[in-house]
């Protein structure tokens, strides 16, 4: 079987998790947050501040409900490995001058 990257939930026996729900980071835009906690293209987003991440609406709406400053704490999936890492919230890039 073959998992569509593409999409935001592929099956856990082939992420090689017991959990069938997250969010796959597409980019990681240079000089970002998410560059500086050292997150990666194709690792995938489990949880933040230990809610459940299902998709990446999910992710969207957990992550923009966090005040600019506010330190969240990411569990991701990596090479078969669950990881945690702590990034600051900032402005989106899009909303800087």
């Amino acid at each position: 079987r073959n998992c569509d990257w593409s999409s935001d939930v592929c099956s856990s026996d082939l992420l090689g998790i017991n959990s069938a729900k997250g969010a796959m980071v597409q980019e990681v835009i240079p000089g970002s947050a998410a560059e500086r906690a050292g997150l990666q293209p194709g690792d995938v987003i489990l949880g933040v501040n230990g809610e459940v991440v299902v998709d990446s609406a999910a992710l969207r709406t957990k992550i923009g409900l966090l005040r600019i400053g506010e330190i969240a704490r990411l569990e991701f999936l990596r090479g078969g490995r669950v990881m945690l890492v702590e990034i600051e919230i900032e402005e989106a890039p899009e909303q800087r001058d």
